[in-house]
């Protein structure tokens, strides 16, 4: 692996750790210091990646990639002005910290990958595989421990990753234990939103699995999986039973996402003005707001929303550009190669869906996505560039 790739991993190794160990995703408006080791080592990746992306300064960023550019540098801008202009300066910059992650890594990766070796790719994103597995592991291991206190995913966005298994490790036999794991460790973190969208996911790729599996495979995946439900399903009914019976008494629904979604879209067009319409109210707003009307900071469960109370009806269109811009984009890229043109598809699918029922663009678990673009994009550069000056343009 180069020394670009072994710094990125290790820096990123580095944060993963602090946030497992000291926890990385709080919301505490009054202590701004609070979990100073995961935001100080987020800062330095930052950092590497910013430097890296200015040494990788002639490599051309294609379409796509263009979009997340584009949207990177509108909450760049939106987060310097609510920095500089109100008091809470401090509280932006270490949210918007989460957003950077992964924004300013993927396009890093787009550029480090298109000029670099296969095997290099292969190697970076396999490491990337193993530190986020082992995480989100350690991760569920603390939330037993600790009685529920939450770190950096707690598992539970381990389903993030399922699309860049695929990708890596394509017609190997060790591709259905890997899924396996993933869907162990997501499914025991919540046994709620990661199954439903692993499943989807998985049940859309279940013919790739299948290449993979031998008989004696598919019999220990069946065994394993009816064990883990025998553990697991009388909780799971217990849950989803006191949480419809509270849904009824509360008459919300949704885990009481419903609630969250009518006070911020209520705030926002009812009570700011035309200028917050158009430009937002700055990325940490959401939980500004719920601190002061639901008593405590969340975010509104629905990346959509998220974005449009932060950035304004500008930043939502050009975050949905960029669903846009790569759905627009799979048939021509079926054409090069019909496997990533799968492979994206069922990203999009994914990320629109946690979108729709929970976060959208910020969290270490979105680097996952990173990777999955960079890997895709930059192989098709690469592909285009031999079909006569064929282009994704």
């Amino acid at each position: 692996m180069s020394k670009i790739g072994r710094i990125y991993i290790f820096l990123l190794m580095v944060y993963y750790c602090s946030s497992v160990l000291f926890g990385g995703d709080k919301h505490d408006m009054n202590n701004l210091y609070d979990n100073l080791i995961p935001k100080l080592s987020a800062g330095a990746f930052i950092a590497y990646n910013v430097y890296v992306y200015s040494y990788y300064n002639k490599v051309k960023i294609i379409e796509p990639i263009n979009r997340f550019r584009s949207f990177s540098l509108l909450t760049f801008f939106s987060f310097l002005f609510f920095f500089l202009s109100t008091y809470s300066g401090l509280f932006y910059l270490s949210m918007y910290l989460k957003v950077l992650m992964w924004l300013v890594s993927l396009m890093v990766l787009y550029k480090h990958f298109t000029i670099c070796r296969d095997e290099e790719v292969q190697k970076t994103s396999k490491y990337f595989c193993i530190i986020f597995i082992i995480g989100g592991l350690f991760s569920y291991l603390k939330e037993l421990i600790t009685f529920g206190e939450a770190t950096y995913g707690s598992g539970s966005c381990m389903y993030v990753i399922i699309p860049l298994i695929f990708l890596l490790f394509r017609g190997s036999k060790f591709l259905p234990y890997i899924i396996l794991i993933v869907l162990i460790i997501s499914t025991a973190s919540l046994m709620r939103k990661p199954l439903i969208i692993s499943a989807i996911i998985v049940l859309m790729m279940y013919k790739e699995l299948k290449k993979s599996m031998s008989i004696w495979t598919t019999m220990i995946i069946v065994v394993a999986f009816l064990s883990f439900l025998s553990i697991y399903v009388d909780s799971l009914i217990e849950k989803i039973m006191e949480r419809m019976a509270e849904e009824r008494d509360e008459g919300v629904y949704g885990s009481g996402r419903t609630v969250f979604w009518t006070l911020i879209l209520e705030d926002f067009f009812y009570k700011c003005d035309i200028l917050q319409q158009l430009l937002g109210n700055g990325y940490g707003s959401v939980l500004q707001l719920t601190q002061k009307k639901y008593g405590m900071p969340i975010g509104a469960h629905n990346g959509f929303i998220d974005c449009l109370y932060s950035y304004g009806y500008i930043g939502f269109i050009f975050y949905i550009s960029i669903f846009y811009g790569i759905m627009r984009k799979i048939k021509q890229i079926r054409r090069l190669n019909p496997y990533y043109a799968k492979i994206l598809f069922v990203t999009i699918v994914m990320w629109f869906l946690q979108n729709c029922v929970y976060f959208g663009f910020d969290g270490p678990y979105m680097i996952a996505y990173s990777f999955i673009f960079a890997i895709v994009f930059s192989d098709l550069k690469k592909i285009a560039d031999n079909y006569n000056n064929y282009s994704l343009e």
